[in-house]
């Protein structure tokens, strides 16, 4: 069900001539620049919707400006650090760097304070011409996290693999709301059960968050299926999917949590419609399937599988609303000059960067890390400066696994088999890897501790990178939904994309050329009718592995196809 539309929150500047045409406004123009690969504050996203809601101010514009495609602005450039740029009219009255939200806010008042008196007694603007104010600061009293450590002086090796094994607890958090995948096929569609099927999915209690109707063409549908490639039926699957348009669906139900996609296999039937008219005659696959293939309504067989699924058509939704995995890649010393490139490329495959630091891995940290490497691979690993990435998204390790490609085997083989993967692109030998990433959850974990411990002892990351505010930074509890009229949703972040058509509950704003971030009603709160309470969202950085879902219906693929 499309959301109605929101106000435009922070409107999105891509280009030198959509910044300028931003300044020509009447009234303060308070942007947040940021550099391409790192993506706008996120900490503070929340607390400038409230802000602006609250004040009604026609003359309070808010952006957010890519600094790497705005030649104006490339001095602010090389730092991950926001960079808050306030603007009177076209003049420049003040420039702030990090995160900070009650001296933002404050400043913000201030400035618009003034400008409003410009504006109304024509007094004259005073042009920002000193050093950026550096907002830099830690929690608890620490002092602000840099780049390099502020000591030489490193942790010993007991006290780097207690640190890691401390704070691998913190990577994975507690999982979110199961979603079950649902999908009708196109026969039932075209042989119009669509209302009788999601009649009958409200009577089941179940809810539907989010839906789209989508004509897959045969590329997309093989991709979808890839699975199943080589298998008898692949080719009339195929056929059928692509004869008409299909309904993805995701599907959620109250108080069940991880029981939500059982429920809705034990409600589709048997895969065989006729098999499932004699076991289960109310099922959906007897009232609407007509064969094995064209069985009427689908489901994903677990909840790994149904992350894959939701995040295929719904990548927003996914983002949201799925538990995340944090995973972490290590841009090595050799690979160094690439780096713009390697992060460039994480971002564009939609993950999102959650902590990262430049820095010189020390003997002892490595050896912590890595304790069954060669001499050799560490001695490269400590030869220079390294970047440290932890990435987030509900598939990071399945997406990590096809931009890294292979980590083993011939170079000559690897670049014929991934020709576009980091290991094509970078590797050169065996110790000189080009982009390292651990193969299993427990090496993950260990190394995102190691090389991620305490602040006091080794580098914290900027708060806008972890995708949550830091407590006492004036969110007051919500996380970041609010609609204009002031209420708050309270479920995450969800930037909004102008990538078409509304839906889903997500308002899209945007002319050509131009994006625009937008206010959007939750799918989730608007379908479950629950919007008394804002509830916390975990931190984007936080994850869980997806776990299959004891007691789902397994499909053979030999019987019937499914998503699985």
């Amino acid at each position: 069900m499309a959301g109605r539309k929101k106000a435009v929150v922070q409107v999105a500047l891509n280009s030198q001539q959509e910044f300028d045409d931003f300044l020509a406004e009447e009234g303060l123009k308070v942007i947040d620049a940021y550099t391409e690969w790192c993506g706008p504050c996120k900490a503070l996203k929340g607390e400038l919707k409230r802000v602006k809601n609250d004040l009604s101010d026609d003359n309070l514009h808010m952006a957010v400006a890519c600094i790497d495609k705005i030649p104006s602005l490339e001095q602010y450039g090389g730092t991950s650090k926001p960079t808050w740029l306030f603007y009177g009219g076209t003049t420049l009255l003040t420039v702030m760097k990090g995160v900070d939200s009650p001296k933002i806010i404050k400043t913000l008042q201030e400035l618009l304070e003034q400008e409003h008196d410009c504006i109304d007694n024509n007094k004259p603007r005073i042009e920002f011409t000193g050093d950026a104010q550096d907002l830099s600061r830690a929690p608890s009293g620490r002092k602000a996290s840099k780049v390099k450590r502020a000591s030489s002086a490193k942790p010993s090796t007991e006290t780097v693999q207690e640190a890691g094994a401390a704070s691998a607890s913190a990577v994975e958090s507690a999982p979110k709301k199961a979603f079950a995948f649902g999908l009708i096929k196109p026969k039932a569609i075209q042989d119009g059960h669509g209302d009788a099927i999601f009649a009958k999915i409200a009577e089941l209690g179940f809810k539907v968050p989010a839906q789209d109707e989508i004509m897959l063409s045969e590329d997309q549908a093989k991709a979808f299926y890839a699975e199943f490639e080589g298998k008898e039926f692949f080719e009339e699957l195929i056929q059928v999917m692509t004869s008409g348009p299909c309904k993805p669906l995701v599907l959620s139900i109250d108080g069940e949590g991880d029981a939500c996609l059982s429920q809705f296999q034990q409600a589709l039937g048997p895969c065989d419609p006729d098999k499932a008219k004699e076991e289960a005659p109310e099922s959906f696959r007897a009232l609407f399937g007509s064969d094995g293939i064209s069985c009427g309504v689908d489901s994903s067989d677990t909840l790994e599988r149904s992350v894959h699924d939701i995040s295929y058509f719904f990548p927003e939704f996914a983002m949201e609303h799925l538990p995340r995995e944090k995973w972490l890649i290590v841009i090595t010393p050799d690979a160094a000059a690439a780096k713009e490139d390697i992060m460039g490329a994480l971002t564009s495959a939609g993950l999102e960067i959650a902590q990262v630091k430049d820095d010189t891995i020390n003997q002892e940290e490595a050896t912590a890390m890595l304790p069954d490497a060669s001499e050799e691979f560490v001695a490269n690993l400590i030869s220079g400066v390294s970047t440290a990435v932890v990435l987030s998204h509900p598939r990071t390790k399945a997406i990590l696994d096809t931009l890294c490609g292979p980590q083993e085997g011939e170079l000559e083989t690897i670049k014929e088999s991934a020709p576009d993967s980091f290991a094509a692109k970078y590797k050169q030998d065996e110790v000189k890897v080009g982009v390292y990433m651990p193969r299993d959850m427990k090496t993950n974990k260990h190394c995102i501790g190691v090389l991620f411990a305490e602040e006091d002892k080794l580098e914290a990351v900027d708060e806008h990178l972890q995708g949550e505010p830091k407590p006492g930074v004036g969110e007051e509890g919500e996380e970041g939904k609010i609609d204009e009229d002031g209420d708050a949703k309270g479920d995450g972040e969800g930037e909004g994309a102008a990538t078409g058509e509304a839906k889903d509950g997500e308002a899209v704003e945007g002319t050509e050329g131009q994006e625009e971030i937008t206010e959007s009603n939750d799918p989730v709160a608007e379908s479950e009718a629950k919007p008394e309470k804002a509830e916390p969202k975990e931190s984007d950085a936080d994850a869980g592995e997806a776990k299959p879902e004891e007691g789902a219906g397994e499909t053979k693929a030999e019987e019937a196809p499914t998503t699985e």
